[in-house]
């Protein structure tokens, strides 16, 4: 068995403008597949995992230059006062 991969590698600086990448394991049926996106900031990756992301989703991972976060701490950081986009349960 296979040892499992830190969730989380580097803290995240609070930098929301620094590009991003989300990663994270689709499910169709039997079948598996990679999601993987470019976003023009951390922030609207965040967005996009919390409020977007396919039900089916696993393994979640934000990476940007300086940090990598995994979906609890991505959930964690949305949920801040610090997070600056509207939230799509703020009905905005």
């Amino acid at each position: 068995m296979a040892a499992a991969a830190p969730a989380i590698i580097e803290a995240f600086d609070g930098n929301f403008h620094a590009e991003a990448e989300l990663f994270a394991v689709q499910r169709h049926g039997r079948k598996r597949s990679l999601f993987d996106q470019r976003f023009d900031s951390a922030a609207e990756a965040m967005r996009f995992a919390i409020e977007e992301m396919p039900e089916g989703a696993s393994n979640i991972v934000l990476e940007t230059s300086s940090a990598r976060l995994d979906a609890g701490h991505i959930a964690r950081i949305y949920g801040s006062d610090t997070f600056p986009l509207r939230r799509k349960a703020d009905g905005k």
